[in-house]
């Protein structure tokens, strides 16, 4: 029974439980990150893997990210599509705490979630053991949907203020431009009007 929940408890969390993470919001782990971003794992090697990114929430976007890896980071398998939180470590390199909020829809599990999976009971049957493991994911998976759109909102949102920003501004701009047109066309006018004045002044003096 022990190996069974050992076994069970294994699929359905990270992998390394040796570092101590505290908790992160999800609010500051989005404001703490220079990407966030959806992504799936296309190489996997010592010490990096390889995302080919495939919808961006924050930061500049690019085809592919190289991950680093080590004692408190994740680490992502070959093929899993991953919402990530990310900091950038160098060019084109990321680095990823296994902490925060980032996670994969094959294993949908944040250290920082109420959905994390509690230890089981000791007594629980492998029916009860089942149960728990897919009751644990799918209200994992849900919230890692939820947090997608919720970014997608945002995104869109941001999208949203930066177009009215820009109206604001194409507008300002739109006033000052017709009152120099205004005051172009008043110039205009008084100078004619001038040269009529001395085209008329002149012709006086001559008669």
């Amino acid at each position: 029974m022990r190996t069974i929940i050992f076994l069970i408890l294994s699929t359905i969390t990270m992998e390394v439980f040796s570092y101590d993470c505290k908790t992160i919001q999800k609010e500051m782990d989005y404001d703490s990150s220079d990407y966030v971003f959806l992504g799936e794992i296309i190489e996997v090697g010592k010490g990096y893997y390889v995302v080919k990114t495939h919808e961006f929430f924050k930061g500049v976007q690019t085809d592919t990210l190289r991950g680093i890896t080590d004692n408190i980071s994740i680490f992502p398998k070959l093929g899993e599509v991953w919402l990530f939180y990310a900091k950038n470590y160098s060019e084109k390199e990321i680095y990823v705490n296994r902490c925060g909020w980032s996670r994969s829809f094959s294993r949908p599990f944040s250290f920082s979630s109420d959905n994390f999976p509690k230890p089981p009971p000791k007594d629980a049957s492998k029916s009860l053991l089942e149960f728990l493991d897919a009751f644990n994911k799918k209200a994992a998976l849900d919230e890692l949907r939820y947090d997608i759109l919720s970014l997608r909102e945002r995104k869109m949102l941001k999208e949203l203020d930066n177009i009215k920003s820009n109206y604001k501004v194409l507008q300002e701009n739109n006033t000052k431009l017709n009152k120099q047109v205004v005051i172009f066309k008043w110039t205009i006018f008084i100078l004619i009007l001038l040269v009529i004045a001395g085209v008329l002044i002149l012709y006086k003096k001559i008669s």
